[in-house]
């Protein structure tokens, strides 16, 4: 696990910590720096997977960086900021595509019931055209 912030990282890694399910494979509290994400992914190996919850400002760099190292990847969305980083992200996604990686992306509004309730009535013409 890797963070920029150090307190962010004492706080989820503390013995005290209510997410005791979570198991560490490098020193978390080491890995606060911008380049944190590498160490982190650097303790992985081939075929393990990498999961972003980062800022999507970061997650072009990390995402490149796990597909380099031949990581799985699973990323909260929303994916990137604007246009700029979108070739970049298709760029990698190619080249998980050519290694055989899988590469997910969260969405959770597809499991929500009030959504899909919603999704449903627009469907049915319940709210009109």
């Amino acid at each position: 696990m890797a963070d920029v912030f150090e307190n962010k990282l004492i706080a989820v890694t503390s013995p005290s910590s209510r997410k005791k399910a979570i198991w560490w494979t490098c020193p978390p509290i080491s890995l606060h720096r911008f380049d944190g994400y590498k160490k982190a992914m650097d303790c992985l190996k081939p075929g393990d997977v990498a999961i972003f919850a980062t800022p999507p400002a970061f997650r072009w760099v990390h995402f490149q960086y796990a597909i380099e190292k031949g990581l799985n990847v699973f990323m909260e969305k929303p994916r990137h900021r604007g246009r700029s980083h979108h070739w970049t992200h298709a760029q990698a996604a190619d080249e998980a595509d050519k290694k055989n990686l899988k590469v997910g992306v969260g969405l959770m509004v597809r499991h929500c019931r009030g959504r899909q309730e919603l999704k449903k009535r627009i469907d049915d013409g319940e709210i009109g055209d």
